[in-house]
């Protein structure tokens, strides 16, 4: 999975993902990021692509 601001900069580091036979989960941008913290139902189960995204998708941002 990735996040991040800069398009280039993921399609670098999708580019290279694919290239170890790994799928990329694009996760969006930064600001997005806590959809995969501690408390989301991404955060620490082994997840396949489809299995990530709908994991990110339904995440609930953790109250502060």
């Amino acid at each position: 999975m990735i996040s991040g601001d800069d398009a280039a900069a993921k399609a670098t580091v999708t580019a290279l993902i694919d290239t170890f036979g790994f799928d990329t989960v694009d996760a969006g941008p930064l600001a997005e990021s806590w959809r995969i913290q501690p408390g989301t139902p991404a955060y620490g189960p082994r997840r396949n692509a489809e299995e990530l995204r709908a994991d990110l998708a339904t995440a609930k941002r953790p109250r502060k």
